[in-house]
């Protein structure tokens, strides 16, 4: 090869490495707008949610390396207001054949561990150790890294493994500090067998079995996975306070995947759930694996999950990452009507900060004017916050909103108060997956003959709250970019509208936006440094040290 087309090939490969390096835009197609999403690269598991010194860490299953699942660790991202959120290093890689599954993170504050150097506090994270050697059978274990910067660099236990049973699905330990005891207390996953296993430690380091949760007598059937484990007071009621189990029902479950949760009592050795039937927490399709945040300072529960469906998940077609974490939420206890107690999600306050100052309100209405006002007030937008208050009447049958709205394409939130239900109706929202599903549905029960409805869309998402979040559904859409049109539609006899609220929100990523993007790479190669950005590196690395030989 001549010295010209050597550096030819040098300048191409220089550029082809920049772009593959390159800040995304945060402007792609699909690219939630104030959701966590990572930069590149593939996302599932919230992992680690851990309060420490005025910052949310967030962590998450990531594979650097491509935009499937694989070669799993743990990603990392902090937040000041649980909105906006910097990217930080990978915590946990994977290293030689054992990947980082999901786990939980703690501020051992007490030094219980041994591991606090010069009065550093350790913030410790105990993972599932997965090894994917078939020569080790796959098995999985408990294990241990640790940090004493404030979660910014980590060191791997040498004692690791902490805790294994030689079993091959034993995974995704929750850990909290139980102070009555003094002691940590593990909850961690025999997935097939419908079984949590609880262990207790003085140190995070040696483990005791205490008992297990399940599987006689217990719903739902199919794969657990991802347990949480925390007390809640009861809203409105002094002194009652329940301890709340959620899982995630994978592989299997009837009658559907998705989180749920047992309500019960914890006496420090084992979990006594209410009824032996698990409550579904969300009616969407895509809402997984939700995890809350330890070592809390303000007295609220928050929590988030992961906004995919095993199903579809590894096929949505956004480019250069796929994944993303639900909007961060609240969780409450509260009666129903004197009789059995649920849990509540709601939208954290936070999010208030993210309205743009565009809104439009229409209060002691009817439906139909709404609809005729929607129109001459040209409301629009990918990025809303919408709060709704109907009182349908007899002959109503359906009411509701549409969404991501173009010349063919919308996404439905709407009540049916024939079979009361509200509903998200996504036959119409653009690409559809034939595993996605077209509606999803809850129940809901009126109050005062009210419904209440307050949901966000965002540019491929929409997470309903009805009834102050007592029924939740959380959805990706996949619409054209163009679509944003918002209506509102009635089957039957109008309603009255008591209140409809409408807010423009904004961006949490505008410091990409500002960042221009490799827009000059073609598809085919953008698709190919996406998926191969490591191996471009090292390919050019060659023909560049070739070419630095042949003019020396």
């Amino acid at each position: 090869m001549s010295h010209n087309n050597w550096l030819l090939l040098a300048v191409v490969c220089f550029t082809l490495s920049a772009a593959a390096h390159a800040k995304p835009s945060y402007q792609e197609q699909w690219r939630l707008q104030y959701h966590f999403s990572p930069e590149k690269n593939w996302m599932n598991d919230p992992n680690g949610l851990l309060y420490y010194r005025g910052k949310y860490h967030l962590f998450y299953q990531y594979n650097p390396f491509g935009i499937r699942w694989g070669h799993m660790s743990w990603g990392h991202a902090v937040s000041e207001d649980l909105v906006h959120w910097e990217h930080w290093p990978i915590a946990i890689p994977e290293t030689g054949d054992i990947m980082a599954f999901s786990g939980s993170a703690v501020a051992d504050v007490h030094n219980t561990s041994g591991f606090s150097r010069n009065g550093a506090v350790p913030l410790v994270a105990i993972y599932t150790g997965y090894n994917s050697s078939k020569a080790a059978n796959e098995k999985q274990d408990q294990r241990l890294s640790y940090s004493l910067d404030g979660g910014r660099s980590w060191t791997m236990y040498a004692g690791n493994p902490v805790l294994q049973i030689e079993e091959h699905h034993f995974r995704d330990p929750k850990v909290i500090w139980y102070e009555p005891s003094q002691s940590w207390i593990m909850l961690v996953a025999k997935a097939r067998d419908n079984i949590f296993q609880f262990y207790s430690s003085p140190n995070l380091k040696d483990w005791t079995y205490m008992s297990d949760l399940g599987p006689n007598g217990t719903i739902p059937t199919g794969e657990w996975e991802c347990p949480d484990l925390f007390p809640l007071n009861v809203t409105g009621e002094t002194g009652v306070q329940k301890w709340v189990l959620p899982i995630s029902v994978g592989k299997d479950s009837v009658p559907r995947r998705g989180v749920m949760y047992f309500i019960g009592s914890f006496n420090g050795t084992h979990f006594t759930p209410d009824e032996p039937v698990a409550k579904y927490l969300d009616f969407g399709e895509d809402f997984y694996a939700a995890n809350s945040w330890n070592n809390f300072v303000d007295g609220r529960r928050l929590w988030m999950g992961w906004m995919c469906s095993w199903r579809y998940c590894q096929d949505i077609e956004t480019n250069p990452w796929r994944g993303a974490q639900t909007m961060v939420r609240v969780l409450s206890l509260e009666r129903e009507n004197g009789g059995d107690i649920v849990l509540l999600q709601k939208p954290i306050k936070e999010m208030g900060k993210l309205r743009t100052g565009v809104e439009w309100k229409y209060r002691n209405t009817d439906i139909t004017t709404v609809k005729q006002k929607l129109t001459t007030d040209k409301v629009h937008g990918r990025l809303l916050e919408v709060k709704a208050e109907f009182k349908p009447k007899a002959g109503t049958e359906k009411v509701g909103f549409s969404i991501l709205q173009g010349p063919i394409e919308e996404t439905l939130v709407g009540y049916n108060h024939v079979n009361k239900t509200v509903y998200v109706d996504r036959s119409r929202s653009g690409f559809i997956d034939p595993r996605m599903g077209t509606i999803d549905v809850a129940k809901v029960y009126l109050q005062g003959g009210i419904l209440n409805l307050h949901f966000f869309v965002d540019w491929s998402s929409v997470e309903v709250f009805a009834n102050g979040g007592r029924q939740v559904i959380t959805n990706r859409v996949f619409p054209n970019k163009t679509d944003d049109g918002f209506g509102a539609y009635v089957i039957g006899s109008d309603i009255e509208v008591v209140n409809l609220e409408i807010y423009e929100l904004k961006t949490t990523w505008q410091n990409y936006w500002t960042t221009p993007s490799p827009t000059t790479t073609s598809g085919a190669a953008a698709l190919f440094l996406v998926t191969s950005g490591h191996s471009v590196v090292f390919l050019c690395s060659v023909v560049i040290t070739v070419f630095q030989y042949l003019i020396a």
